[in-house]
């Protein structure tokens, strides 16, 4: 996985939207999960508004 390699989890695309984003929109909770626990923070928020954790549980 490209965060064990010390990739950003909180890079963000074009439309500020973070991993953690894409994941819980995707209903990838899994993935959400290890994305928090590898630092990814849930408050941040894309261009339309929307919490990284958006659909999902806050906890990891």
């Amino acid at each position: 996985m490209l965060l064990a390699a010390g990739a950003n989890p909180d890079a963000r695309d074009a439309k500020s939207r973070t991993p953690l984003h894409h994941a819980c929109a995707a209903q990838h909770r899994e993935i959400a999960r290890a994305l928090r626990a590898k630092g990814a923070d849930p408050e941040l928020v894309d261009d339309d508004g929307n919490l990284g954790w958006f659909g999902e549980s806050r906890d990891p």
